[in-house]
């Protein structure tokens, strides 16, 4: 009988791959300058909301300081 878990780590890996090929890296560069964030910080925020780019910049927004 096989067991269907995937692993977290794969998951997690998985999650990413999709999300490379999802945003345009010129995008990803983006964010990354607008939230003042390395690459890997705006994969994780991609990664929290799951690909929406406009939770993203709500997020991005309201952590803004004035």
């Amino acid at each position: 009988m096989a067991d269907n878990k995937v692993p977290a780590d794969r998951a997690k890996t998985f999650l990413g791959r999709l999300i490379r090929v999802s945003v345009p890296l010129h995008e990803l560069d983006f964010i990354s300058k607008v939230g003042r964030l390395n690459r890997e910080a705006a994969v994780a925020l991609l990664q929290k909301h799951m690909g929406d780019r406009e939770a993203v910049f709500r997020e991005l927004a309201s952590n803004r300081k004035p």
